[in-house]
C-alpha cells in the first residue's frame, strides 16, 4: 500500500484504484471539479474518468499543436525573409504597435538571459499569438502582407483557398484550442472536438505535408476520443 504526502493511502485493488475524493479536491480544487461532477450526475467515479479523459486528450494533442506552431512560424519566417531581403523583417516599421510590443517584449526576454536577439531566437520567442496575429485582416487593409503573401505560405493549400481570409480561421481555432490544451482546461465538452482536430490536421499538411505525416506516426488523439471516459483506468473515489 502507498502512502500519500500527507498520511492518506491508495489502495491498488483488483477492481483498479481507490483514492480519496477530499485529496482531489485539495489538490485541484472544488471548482474546476465541479463541471466535471455535475456532468457526471454527481457520481465520483465518473467524474474522476473525465478529468482523466481530459488529461488524456490534451496529451495526445500535444505533438499536433508541437508541430504546427514550429511549422508555422518558421515557415512565416521563411517566406517574409525572402519578401523583405532581411532575416531581421520584424524590425521594419509596417508592423502595428501591438505586434511591434510583442517584438519588443521578445528581445528583452532574450537579453534577460543576456543573449543577443538573432533572428533564430527571436522566431523561437515571438509568441504563436504574434505569428497567428500576422493574418490579421488589418495586414490586408494595408496590403503589406496580404493577398501577395498567401500563395507562398499556404503554397499547398487547394488554390482557391490561398487567401488570408480563407486562413486565417485555421490559426485563430489553432490557437484556442492550443490555449485551452496548454492552460489545462477543459476540451472534453467541445462538441466538435473531433472536426476541429481534423481540420487542424488538414492545416498542418497544407503548411508543410512532410510534417503532416510525420504527426500521422504520433496521432493518437481519434482512438482516446473514441473510447470515452470509460477508457480511462478504474478509479474508485470514497
Amino acid at each position: 500500500m502507498q502512502q500519500t504526502g500527507s498520511g492518506s493511502q491508495v489502495a491498488p485493488t483488483s477492481s483498479g484504484t481507490t483514492i480519496t475524493w477530499l485529496e482531489i479536491e485539495a489538490a485541484f480544487a472544488p471548482e474546476r471539479l465541479a463541471p466535471y461532477l455535475n456532468h457526471s450526475g454527481g457520481d465520483r467515479d465518473r467524474a474522476v474518468a473525465l478529468y482523466l479523459w481530459n488529461i488524456a486528450l490534451c496529451e495526445s494533442l500535444y505533438p499536433l499543436l508541437n508541430l504546427s506552431e514550429i511549422t508555422l512560424r518558421n515557415r512565416f519566417h521563411q517566406v517574409l525573409s525572402q519578401h523583405f531581403q532581411r532575416q531581421g523583417w520584424y524590425d521594419d516599421t509596417w508592423l502595428d504597435q501591438r505586434d511591434a510590443a510583442k517584438v519588443l517584449e521578445a528581445k528583452q526576454k532574450i537579453a534577460r538571459h543576456r543573449l543577443s536577439p538573432t533572428p533564430g531566437r527571436m522566431v523561437a520567442e515571438l509568441t504563436f499569438g504574434f505569428w497567428t496575429s500576422l493574418l490579421d485582416v488589418r495586414y490586408e487593409r494595408s496590403r503589406i502582407l496580404w493577398p501577395v503573401m498567401a500563395p507562398k505560405l499556404f503554397s499547398n493549400a487547394p488554390r482557391k483557398l490561398r487567401t488570408r481570409k480563407d486562413q486565417s480561421p485555421y490559426a485563430a481555432q489553432l490557437r484556442t484550442l492550443r490555449n485551452r490544451v496548454f492552460h489545462h482546461e477543459p476540451v472534453w465538452h467541445w462538441p466538435n472536438l473531433p472536426a476541429v482536430v481534423r481540420e487542424s490536421e488538414t492545416w498542418l499538411l497544407w503548411l508543410n505535408p512532410d510534417i503532416a505525416r510525420l504527426h500521422s506516426l504520433l496521432d493518437r488523439f481519434h482512438s482516446i476520443h473514441a473510447a470515452g471516459p470509460g477508457g480511462m483506468p478504474n478509479i474508485k473515489a470514497v
